[in-house]
């Protein structure tokens, strides 16, 4: 019981320092980190038995015991009381089976067993109040289907239960689903400790009510979602809490089998070179060694003759001169097509309430979204590593980061959901598309209007964004108030480091952007923070900047080559001439404003279609 006592008091321990890490980033929040002992109950933690337990000798095609509440029969070793019962042995083509009083409970201990069932569960919890599965200490354990279950049978998994489910103890247990899931429960699933190999066809873990783990170390490799709590009546269940332990992740084969790629480290260089555009009225320059009067270089012409001599443009039909083109019957400018999407399988965590992170060490390579939580999805610390074929967090309601690490290598889009909130940790993301996307989970069609209760809002933490599309991208508003925020990329005109429908207010902490001049934007006037954007040149590497006696103000490293950025932080001062170097190009700014630059500017030429160019170090009143 010491031991007992011993680890309740670690736990105690590691949430007042969650909730200490908490109040020090400076955010509120409504949820209170969950307490174990509303989750978990003291004979969950224990993994205790005694001599008063019953012995199951398993015995190749049969199996022995004294007990006379346990039934065998064919392979089939049922037990038909609650108690304490040890397993011990091989069984080749079997199954224990729990089916009791709905008012009793069952700890079964496997002390070093080998089950493998050809056609159905190694494990079958038909009815208990609660049924325990303990690895005894420095065992090894294995529990097999051999690759089909029985046609019309709802059992699909190794272990399947009707009850809830706990497994404790110290050993290791192996799981072997070759066509179906490994662990299925109707109920709650909690895992307090022991060491998990789980190698399954489709669902590592599947859980109706929840999955709760305290601890442990996991290695799963699935078809389809690893772990997946997925209740589809009650909105407060199918929940996921996750207090500690090891996690090793494939699912889906892993982000190679993804929606994209593209932007991702490895992958064909697509930064560009943006040198200086040509001054007003200017031709091009062509290609070194491009001659446009040479035959290989004439367009081909439509009738495939090859003679484009006495070639036309087509004639415009009378009265037509000036008209805009007609759009398709039933579609307006500005509406979105709506395209199939092929839905990919492999999540490494999937709730269909919340999830919630308060610890653990997490290797995730995921075909879908990494950590995706139909609710809201919570970090209050841990260590994520994470390779996604799809979003690496997502939530359909609220994202909230309060501390920890996140390492997201690769990933469509790095954070998405309809509110992010960031107030601690230390978040790096590469994203093929935006790394930060708040959008509304309704269904609403994405427009240049802001969605209502849409936002992105940063307190604190440091965050690095190395992204192909927008860097930062609301569809509400966005705010900052602390933190360090650095956004590499993107290097395509079609996309910028911040994007907003709504507004984009900062207060506080310390903002670099960095991105291509496109369609670059700057923050809103309605901030209190000076901030200015400026055309400048770069390569990736250092940026800094320095005020007019040579003072370094700041300095950052953004990850690609860039034309424009945008800069904040707390030492600026209206009135000031900056310089901003990166590498061997550098340029002056003066604050004219608390907001210098239009987004505008950073066009260096003429606007695009729709926006609107302004004085330099003026903010332009469309912006």
């Amino acid at each position: 019981m010491k031991a007992i006592r011993g680890f309740l008091a670690v736990i105690a321990a590691l949430v007042i320092l969650i909730c200490a890490a908490v109040s020090a980033s400076g955010e509120s929040t409504d949820a209170s980190p969950p307490q174990t002992d509303d989750y978990f109950t003291e004979r969950d933690l224990s993994g205790y038995w005694d001599a008063s337990a019953k012995t199951i000798y398993l015995l190749g095609d049969t199996a022995e015991t004294s007990s006379h509440v346990v039934s065998v029969e064919d392979g089939i070793i049922t037990i038909l009381d609650g108690g304490t019962y040890v397993l011990t042995g091989t069984l080749n083509d079997g199954s224990i089976v729990v089916d009791v009083k709905d008012d009793e409970r069952v700890q079964l201990v496997l002390n070093g067993v080998s089950i493998t069932s050809s056609s159905s569960a190694a494990i079958r919890v038909i009815q208990a109040d609660k049924v325990f599965i303990t690895l005894a200490e420095g065992t090894e354990n294995t529990l097999a289907n051999g690759g089909a279950f029985d046609e019309g049978s709802e059992v699909d998994a190794v272990v399947f239960s009707d009850e809830d489910l706990t497994f404790n103890g110290t050993g290791t247990l192996t799981i072997l689903s070759p066509t179906g899931n490994g662990i299925d429960g109707k109920d709650d699933i909690k895992f307090v400790s022991g060491t998990y190999y789980i190698t399954a066809g489709n669902r590592g873990v599947n859980a109706n009510d929840s999955i709760r783990i305290l601890g442990g170390t996991f290695t799963v490799e699935s078809g389809s979602d690893a772990f997946r709590a997925d209740h589809d009546s009650k909105e407060s269940l199918g929940f996921i809490y996750i207090w500690g332990g090891s996690f090793n992740i494939t699912a889906g084969g892993g982000a190679v089998n993804g929606k994209s790629t593209a932007g991702i480290p490895g992958m064909p260089d697509m930064n560009m070179d943006f040198g200086t555009p040509p001054a007003e009225g200017e031709r091009p320059e062509m290609p070194e060694g491009f001659d446009p009067s040479s035959d290989e270089n004439r367009p081909e012409p439509p009738d495939g003759s090859g003679n484009t001599d006495g070639m036309t443009p087509p004639e415009i039909p009378e009265g037509t001169e000036g008209e805009m083109p007609q759009m398709p019957q039933g579609m307006t400018p500005g509406q979105t097509v709506e395209t199939e999407e092929t839905t990919v399988e492999g999540k490494g965590f999937k709730a269909s309430g919340d999830l919630i992170l308060l610890g653990g060490e997490f290797a995730l390579d995921t075909a879908s979204d990494a950590f995706h939580a139909d609710g809201d999805l919570t970090v209050y610390g841990g260590v994520l590593s994470i390779t996604s074929g799809d979003d690496g967090l997502h939530a359909d309601g609220n994202l909230t980061i309060l501390d920890g690490t996140v390492r997201i290598t690769q990933s469509v889009e790095g954070l998405e959901a309809e509110v992010i909130l960031i107030s601690g940790g230390n978040i790096s993301v590469v994203s093929s598309d935006d790394g930060l996307n708040a959008r509304s989970s309704t269904g609403e069609k994405e427009t240049f209007d802001a969605q209502e209760g849409v936002e992105i809002r940063i307190t604190g933490g440091i965050l690095n964004v190395n992204a192909a599309g927008d860097g930062i991208d609301s569809n509400g508003d966005l705010v900052i108030t602390g933190g360090t925020v650095t956004v590499s990329g993107p290097t395509m005109n079609a996309n910028g480091a911040i994007d907003y429908n709504g507004s984009a207010v900062i207060s506080g902490g310390t903002l670099i952007a960095a991105c291509a001049s496109g369609m670059a934007e700057n923050l809103s006037d309605t901030s209190t923070q000076p901030a200015f954007l400026v055309n400048l040149t770069g390569d990736a590497g250092e940026v800094t900047v320095c005020d007019s006696s040579g003072n370094i103000i700041l300095t950052g490293t953004v990850e690609k080559n860039f034309g424009v950025l945008v800069i904040s932080c707390a030492d600026l001062t209206i009135g000031e001439t900056y310089t901003v170097t990166a590498g061997e190009n550098s340029a002056e700014i003066t604050l004219t404003n608390m907001i210098t630059g239009s987004d505008a500017d950073a066009m260096a030429g003429d606007p695009m279609p729709g926006q609107t160019g302004g004085p330099e170090n003026e903010r332009s009143d469309d912006v």
